[in-house]
């Protein structure tokens, strides 16, 4: 019984769907380097929310521990706890697995820019590769892109899902040619390295830009260890479902207990 849940929430977590790309990509090429001018031209009247800094983006060990369906699983303190088989290691992190709408991917190119897009946990790898290499120009497409991630360098499978891949809820990757190729080759300005469609985007100030920017990713609902559907439901409109929840958590007031008050 154990086995069959735990394929039944793979399939619904992590195998790949055809059916559940976003409406909208909110596709954005940035030049980190005039964000962070024009960030310091505003820093005088800060917004009531700020994107996430790059390091946000990093996959820290404590998240690979979280994400390891394998991983060795402590016990709960108690004396001679009970022995569970890998399969119920895998079934229990699978339950323990948020859900999220849609992830935030952002790749770095050539020359110092930043392409952000969102996806859905389930889209494929190659869905990013391929937004990736609409967005070079065609020098740079027919150089046999790929993307990794670092460190450790790990070559990404683009048949795997976003989700067992571990880019969820966000991620930053890197952008590499097979064979390799030299910085002056993949050039240094805009013009160098993306396609029209994507100098267009470049120009764009983000207030003018057509689709809606995508809020931070936020779990849709709290893990369940019983319950094993869920998992597949389609992503919700980008920036609502994480905007509701972190107004509503701003306007609680935490209490002090009574103990503390002296």
């Amino acid at each position: 019984i154990t086995e069959a849940q735990v394929e039944a929430l793979k399939r619904q977590k992590l195998e790949v769907r055809a059916d559940v790309a976003p409406a909208s990509r909110a596709l954005r090429i940035v030049n980190p380097a005039e964000e962070a001018a024009a960030a310091a031209l505003r820093s005088a009247a800060p917004t009531p929310e700020e994107e996430p800094a790059d390091d946000f983006y990093e996959v820290t060990a404590d998240d690979l521990r979280a994400l390891a369906l394998g991983g060795g699983g402590g016990g709960d303190g108690g004396g001679g706890g009970q022995l569970k088989t890998r399969a119920m290691r895998e079934l229990e992190a699978l339950q323990s697995m948020p859900t999220y709408g849609h992830a935030l991917v952002r790749v770095r190119l050539p020359g110092g820019l930043v392409l952000q897009a969102a996806f859905h946990p389930q889209e494929a790898v190659g869905a990013v590769l391929a937004e990736v290499r609409g967005c070079l120009s065609p020098t740079l497409q027919s150089a046999q892109p790929y993307l990794f991630v670092t460190p450790p360098r790990r070559v990404l499978d683009v048949s795997l899902s976003l989700a067992a891949a571990g880019l969820v809820p966000a991620a930053t990757l890197l952008l590499g040619f097979d064979p390799p190729v030299s910085a002056g080759a993949a050039g240094s300005t805009p013009s160098e390295v993306l396609s029209a469609r994507a100098l267009t985007l470049l120009a764009a100030p983000p207030d003018a830009a057509a689709a809606p920017q995508p809020s931070f990713p936020s779990a849709l609902n709290l893990p369940s260890r019983s319950a094993a559907g869920g998992g597949g439901a389609l992503a919700p409109p980008l920036g609502s479902t994480s905007g509701e929840a972190a107004a509503a958590g701003k306007g609680k007031e935490r209490k002090v207990p009574k103990w503390l008050q002296r």
